[in-house]
């Protein structure tokens, strides 16, 4: 359940992305992540309403279209550049490409991604279940859709 919503927390509504969040969030290892759980909302989504059984290619479609990484990155975006500067975003993208070194966290930046840190992870959470209530509809209407097809 922990993952469902951390799945469901890289999404949001906001459109901040910049090149700069781009790299911050493939050093942090978001990009990577979401990757290797590409498919998991399907599964869940599934799981949670086995009456979609025989609709499991639009429940993947809807998984594809609307948690691709373009969209789940540009959520993602304004929870960090919302609250840092371009400057401290390239700090916080330096410090994940160097391995996070612990010496970080006694700089400005560090300490201020600390105490942000659990604020972000809340708007994490927020943002993934506002989202999967903007988005749920449209699984219904794309699976009214394929029905009628």
């Amino acid at each position: 359940m922990k993952l469902f919503y951390f799945l469901l927390a890289l999404c949001s509504f906001g459109t901040y992305a910049t090149p700069a969040t781009d790299k911050l969030l493939e050093a942090n290892g978001a990009k990577a992540y979401f990757a290797k759980n590409e498919g998991r909302i399907a599964e869940i989504v599934l799981a949670s309403r086995p009456e979609l059984a025989a609709q499991k290619s639009v429940v993947e479609a809807w998984e594809q279209q609307y948690y691709a990484w373009s969209k789940v990155s540009e959520a993602l975006a304004p929870i960090y550049s919302s609250r840092f500067s371009p400057q401290e975003i390239a700090e916080l993208t330096k410090f994940f490409k160097s391995g996070q070194d612990e010496a970080f966290f006694n700089t400005p930046t560090g300490k201020k991604y600390q105490q942000l840190k659990p604020e972000i992870n809340a708007d994490f959470t927020k943002f993934g279940y506002e989202y999967m209530q903007k988005v749920a509809p449209y699984l219904n209407d794309m699976i009214k859709q394929h029905k009628s097809s």
